[in-house]
Protein backbone atom coordinates (compact mmCIF):
# COMPACT_ATOMS: atom_id res chain seq x y z
CA UNK A 1 0.00 0.00 0.00
CA UNK A 2 2.81 2.39 0.75
CA UNK A 3 4.17 1.59 -2.68
CA UNK A 4 1.22 3.28 -4.38
CA UNK A 5 1.60 6.49 -2.35
CA UNK A 6 5.27 6.74 -3.26
CA UNK A 7 4.48 6.24 -6.93
CA UNK A 8 1.93 9.08 -6.85
CA UNK A 9 4.52 11.45 -5.37
CA UNK A 10 7.06 10.45 -8.03
CA UNK A 11 4.46 10.99 -10.79
CA UNK A 12 3.57 14.42 -9.32
CA UNK A 13 7.25 15.45 -9.18
CA UNK A 14 7.81 14.27 -12.76
CA UNK A 15 4.68 16.08 -14.01
CA UNK A 16 5.75 19.28 -12.25
CA UNK A 17 9.24 18.95 -13.75
CA UNK A 18 7.90 18.49 -17.29
CA UNK A 19 5.51 21.43 -16.83
CA UNK A 20 8.31 23.67 -15.55
CA UNK A 21 10.54 22.77 -18.54
CA UNK A 22 7.69 23.50 -20.97
CA UNK A 23 6.90 26.76 -19.16
CA UNK A 24 10.53 27.89 -19.24
CA UNK A 25 10.76 27.26 -23.02
CA UNK A 26 7.43 29.05 -23.55
CA UNK A 27 8.61 32.07 -21.55
CA UNK A 28 11.80 32.18 -23.63
CA UNK A 29 9.82 32.17 -26.88
CA UNK A 30 7.42 34.78 -25.50
CA UNK A 31 10.34 37.01 -24.54
CA UNK A 32 11.87 36.67 -28.03
CA UNK A 33 8.60 37.61 -29.73
CA UNK A 34 8.12 40.60 -27.40
CA UNK A 35 11.62 41.85 -28.21
CA UNK A 36 10.88 41.49 -31.95
CA UNK A 37 7.57 43.35 -31.62
CA UNK A 38 9.21 46.15 -29.66
CA UNK A 39 11.82 46.39 -32.42
CA UNK A 40 9.05 46.80 -35.01
CA UNK A 41 7.29 49.37 -32.86
CA UNK A 42 10.47 51.39 -32.28
CA UNK A 43 11.19 51.38 -36.04
CA UNK A 44 7.66 52.61 -36.81
CA UNK A 45 7.90 55.30 -34.14
CA UNK A 46 11.17 56.52 -35.61
CA UNK A 47 9.55 56.72 -39.06
CA UNK A 48 6.32 58.45 -38.07
CA UNK A 49 7.88 61.11 -35.85
CA UNK A 50 10.14 62.48 -38.59
CA UNK A 51 9.50 66.19 -39.21
CA UNK A 52 10.03 65.83 -42.97
CA UNK A 53 7.60 63.67 -45.00
CA UNK A 54 8.91 60.15 -45.62
CA UNK A 55 8.28 57.66 -48.44
CA UNK A 56 6.79 55.16 -45.96
CA UNK A 57 3.99 57.54 -45.00
CA UNK A 58 0.58 56.66 -46.37
CA UNK A 59 -2.11 59.33 -46.47
CA UNK A 60 -5.55 58.03 -45.59
CA UNK A 61 -8.33 60.17 -47.11
CA UNK A 62 -11.78 60.25 -45.49
CA UNK A 63 -10.60 58.78 -42.23
CA UNK A 64 -13.03 58.18 -39.39
CA UNK A 65 -11.62 60.99 -37.25
CA UNK A 66 -12.13 63.59 -40.00
CA UNK A 67 -15.66 62.37 -40.65
CA UNK A 68 -16.59 62.70 -36.96
CA UNK A 69 -14.90 66.08 -36.43
CA UNK A 70 -16.19 67.66 -39.66
CA UNK A 71 -19.59 68.77 -38.27
CA UNK A 72 -17.93 70.43 -35.27
CA UNK A 73 -15.23 72.03 -37.43
CA UNK A 74 -17.86 73.29 -39.89
CA UNK A 75 -19.85 74.85 -37.03
CA UNK A 76 -16.69 76.52 -35.68
CA UNK A 77 -15.84 77.78 -39.14
CA UNK A 78 -19.32 79.28 -39.53
CA UNK A 79 -19.10 81.09 -36.19
CA UNK A 80 -15.47 82.19 -35.92
CA UNK A 81 -13.99 81.61 -39.39
CA UNK A 82 -11.73 78.91 -37.98
CA UNK A 83 -10.16 77.11 -40.92
CA UNK A 84 -9.20 73.59 -39.82
CA UNK A 85 -7.94 71.22 -42.52
CA UNK A 86 -9.46 67.74 -42.60
CA UNK A 87 -8.28 64.41 -44.03
CA UNK A 88 -4.73 64.76 -42.78
CA UNK A 89 -4.06 61.34 -41.22
CA UNK A 90 -0.74 59.70 -42.01
CA UNK A 91 -0.23 55.99 -41.33
CA UNK A 92 2.90 53.87 -41.14
CA UNK A 93 3.02 50.09 -40.89
CA UNK A 94 5.42 47.28 -41.70
CA UNK A 95 4.63 43.90 -43.25
CA UNK A 96 5.78 41.75 -40.35
CA UNK A 97 4.45 44.03 -37.64
CA UNK A 98 1.01 43.85 -36.02
CA UNK A 99 1.23 47.59 -35.32
CA UNK A 100 -0.12 50.40 -37.46
CA UNK A 101 0.76 53.90 -36.23
CA UNK A 102 -1.10 57.02 -37.30
CA UNK A 103 -0.68 60.75 -36.74
CA UNK A 104 -2.41 63.93 -37.72
CA UNK A 105 -0.20 66.23 -39.74
CA UNK A 106 -0.52 69.81 -40.87
CA UNK A 107 -3.18 70.48 -38.21
CA UNK A 108 -3.04 74.18 -38.80
CA UNK A 109 0.00 75.99 -39.90
CA UNK A 110 -0.05 79.71 -39.37
CA UNK A 111 0.80 81.62 -42.51
CA UNK A 112 1.66 84.85 -40.70
CA UNK A 113 2.49 86.04 -37.22
CA UNK A 114 -0.89 87.80 -37.08
CA UNK A 115 -2.65 84.51 -37.80
CA UNK A 116 -0.47 82.80 -35.18
CA UNK A 117 -1.67 85.21 -32.51
CA UNK A 118 -5.31 85.54 -33.61
CA UNK A 119 -6.29 81.90 -34.20
CA UNK A 120 -6.05 80.77 -30.55
CA UNK A 121 -7.72 83.98 -29.39
CA UNK A 122 -10.66 83.35 -31.76
CA UNK A 123 -11.49 80.21 -29.78
CA UNK A 124 -12.19 82.21 -26.61
CA UNK A 125 -15.40 84.00 -25.72
CA UNK A 126 -13.57 87.15 -24.61
CA UNK A 127 -12.25 87.75 -28.14
CA UNK A 128 -15.76 87.85 -29.57
CA UNK A 129 -17.13 89.92 -26.68
CA UNK A 130 -14.37 92.49 -27.22
CA UNK A 131 -15.18 92.61 -30.94
CA UNK A 132 -18.82 93.28 -30.06
CA UNK A 133 -17.79 96.32 -27.98
CA UNK A 134 -17.71 94.93 -24.46
CA UNK A 135 -14.24 96.41 -23.79
CA UNK A 136 -15.75 99.42 -22.02
CA UNK A 137 -18.03 97.18 -19.96
CA UNK A 138 -15.10 94.98 -18.90
CA UNK A 139 -13.00 98.03 -18.00
CA UNK A 140 -15.88 99.52 -16.02
CA UNK A 141 -16.50 96.35 -14.06
CA UNK A 142 -12.73 95.94 -13.67
CA UNK A 143 -12.57 99.02 -11.43
CA UNK A 144 -14.39 97.07 -8.73
CA UNK A 145 -11.95 95.50 -6.25
CA UNK A 146 -13.56 92.07 -6.77
CA UNK A 147 -13.25 92.07 -10.57
CA UNK A 148 -9.78 93.48 -11.31
CA UNK A 149 -9.11 90.50 -13.58
CA UNK A 150 -11.79 91.68 -16.02
CA UNK A 151 -9.86 94.79 -17.03
CA UNK A 152 -8.85 94.88 -20.64
CA UNK A 153 -5.14 94.61 -19.78
CA UNK A 154 -5.63 91.72 -17.35
CA UNK A 155 -8.09 89.54 -19.25
CA UNK A 156 -6.06 88.04 -22.08
CA UNK A 157 -7.29 84.60 -23.12
CA UNK A 158 -5.82 82.63 -26.02
CA UNK A 159 -2.73 84.83 -26.21
CA UNK A 160 0.23 83.56 -28.20
CA UNK A 161 3.40 85.61 -28.29
CA UNK A 162 4.80 85.21 -31.80
CA UNK A 163 8.27 86.31 -30.70
CA UNK A 164 8.82 83.31 -28.42
CA UNK A 165 7.58 80.53 -30.70
CA UNK A 166 10.20 77.93 -31.65
CA UNK A 167 12.44 78.95 -34.53
CA UNK A 168 11.39 75.94 -36.62
CA UNK A 169 7.72 77.02 -36.51
CA UNK A 170 8.29 80.61 -37.57
CA UNK A 171 7.74 81.65 -41.14
CA UNK A 172 10.86 83.42 -42.40
CA UNK A 173 9.40 84.58 -45.73
CA UNK A 174 8.93 88.30 -46.21
CA UNK A 175 5.23 87.62 -46.93
CA UNK A 176 4.78 86.22 -43.42
CA UNK A 177 6.42 89.07 -41.54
Amino acid sequence: MNKHHGQAIIELVMALGVMSVILSFALGKLNESMIAQHGHLNKLRAEIFQPIPQLQWQHKPNDEFSQRVKPVADALNAVVQFDLPMNNVIQVHAENSPYKLARLSHGWQAESSVQLTQRPAQLTASYHLKNMGFNAVFDGIGHLPIAKELRNKSLVLGKVDAEITPFELRCLDASCQ
